[in-house]
C-alpha cells in the first residue's frame, strides 16, 4: 500500500482500538515495520515479566493491620448513637479503631525506615498521624470522633495490590502495566506521527519508485537494458540516477556516492509491492542472463 493509504489505514485501526474493537494481529503487523514488530514482541514479553513481580512478604503484617483498621472504621460509621448505651458502645469501638490506625501507621513507618524502596507498593506518601484522643461526651462529640478517625485513616497508605476501592493508585498504574492493545496503539501512533512528519519524503520516494519501475518493466518488455532505461527515465523526470555499477578504479568520493545511491535504491525497493519485488527479481535474472550489468 502507498503512504496515503497506509496513513488512512493506521488512523482507522487507531480509532477501532480506541473504541475497544478486537483486531487480529495480522491486520496490525501489516502496518508496522519488521523492526517495530520485533519491538512489540519484546515489549509484551517485558510486560509479562512485570506481572510476575510479587508484593514483598514483609508488607503482609501492615496489610493485615490496615484491614483491621478499615473494618473497625466501617463498624464505627455504621453504629447507632441515639441512646447513652449506644454512644458508650460506639466509644469503645472507636478506641479500638484508633488503636488499629496507630498500629498500622507505626508498622508502615518501621518497614519504610528499614527499606525505603517499599514505598513503591503504597498508593500514597506516608505522613504523620497525630495521636487520637477520645473522651466521653455527648452524641455530637461521639459522631465527631468518627470524623477524626476517618481523617486519620485517610492518611494511611493502601497497598497498590489491594482490592480496596479507596486506593489512589493501582498496581497497573504504579508499575506501568500495558495490555497488547495499549502497546499496539503506542506503536501505531508512533508510526502515524513519523509518517505525517515525513510524508513529503515518503511520497517523493514512492514517485521515484514508480517512475523507475514503470520504465524498468517497459524496457524488459521491449527487450532493452532495463537498468539503463530506468535510470534515464529518472533523469528525465528530475530524479537522480540509481546506478549500481561499481568500478575498481573509482576514487573514494565516487565510491561514497555509489554507496548512497545503492542505499536509496533499497529504499525504492522497500516502497514496492510484493508483486513488483517478484517481477524485479525475475528481471534481474533476465538482465544477468542477457549480459547486462546493473
Amino acid at each position: 500500500m502507498d503512504t496515503i493509504e497506509r496513513v488512512s489505514r493506521i488512523e482507522q485501526r487507531i480509532t477501532e482500538l480506541d473504541a475497544g474493537k478486537e483486531i487480529d494481529a495480522k491486520h496490525i503487523n501489516v502496518l508496522l515495520a519488521v523492526e517495530q514488530q520485533q519491538q512489540f514482541a519484546a515489549e509484551w514479553q517485558r510486560q509479562q515479566q512485570l506481572r510476575l513481580v510479587k508484593k514483598p512478604a514483609v508488607l503482609n503484617t501492615y496489610e493485615t493491620v490496615h484491614k483491621q483498621a478499615a473494618a473497625l472504621l466501617a463498624r464505627c460509621n455504621a453504629s447507632a448513637v441515639r441512646t447513652k448505651p449506644e454512644q458508650a458502645t460506639l466509644l469503645k469501638l472507636q478506641a479500638k479503631c484508633a488503636a488499629a490506625i496507630e498500629r498500622a501507621h507505626a508498622e508502615i513507618k518501621k518497614k519504610l525506615k528499614k527499606r525505603a524502596a517499599l514505598a513503591e507498593w503504597l498508593d500514597r506518601t506516608v505522613v504523620d498521624v497525630d495521636s487520637i484522643v477520645l473522651d466521653n461526651a455527648n452524641q455530637n462529640s461521639v459522631l465527631h470522633f468518627n470524623t477524626v478517625l476517618n481523617d486519620s485513616y485517610e492518611r494511611l497508605p493502601i497497598l497498590v495490590t489491594s482490592k480496596n476501592v479507596h486506593k489512589q493508585v493501582s498496581q497497573e498504574q504504579r508499575f506501568g502495566w500495558q495490555t497488547k492493545r495499549d502497546i499496539r496503539l503506542q506503536f501505531l501512533n508512533q508510526t502515524l506521527d513519523n509518517l505525517n512528519a515525513n510524508i513529503l519524503d515518503e511520497l517523493a520516494k514512492e514517485m521515484t519508485a514508480r517512475v523507475f519501475m514503470d520504465a524498468y518493466f517497459g524496457a524488459v518488455d521491449d527487450k532493452k537494458n532495463a537498468w539503463a532505461e530506468a535510470n534515464a527515465a529518472l533523469q528525465r523526470n528530475g530524479f537522480k540516477r540509481m546506478d549500481t555499477q561499481y568500478s575498481v578504479g573509482m576514487n573514494k568520493r565516487d565510491r561514497e556516492v555509489r554507496a548512497m545511491e545503492a542505499a536509496l535504491l533499497k529504499q525504492i525497493e522497500a516502497a514496492m509491492t510484493d508483486d513488483e519485488r517478484e517481477q524485479l527479481a525475475l528481471s534481474r535474472e533476465y538482465d544477468k542472463a542477457a549480459g547486462w550489468k546493473g
